[in-house]
């Protein structure tokens, strides 16, 4: 089970492959407020979204909505 106090990262291959599925909620379900997407992230989230992949807006809705929180790497400054 995972560490209640401790943040987890996922990247794009990670969250993609959730969300492609359509079982990104076994993510939030598991991991709660604990899952953290960088900007970076979502960055590279939105271009697959641009190029077609549709199923990957969920991941960007749940992030609007705080159900995961985001964070930017660069100023490692979380707002979620």
């Amino acid at each position: 089970m995972p560490d209640p106090e401790q943040k987890y990262y996922f990247d794009t291959v990670v969250l993609s492959n959730f969300a492609l599925t359509g079982r990104l909620d076994l993510l939030t379900i598991m991991y709660k407020d604990r899952l953290i997407i960088t900007t970076e992230v979502i960055d590279e989230i939105s271009r697959g979204i641009s190029s077609g992949f549709d199923a990957l807006q969920e991941i960007i809705n749940r992030s609007e909505e705080r159900r995961v929180g985001k964070e930017c790497r660069s100023r490692r400054s979380a707002y979620h």
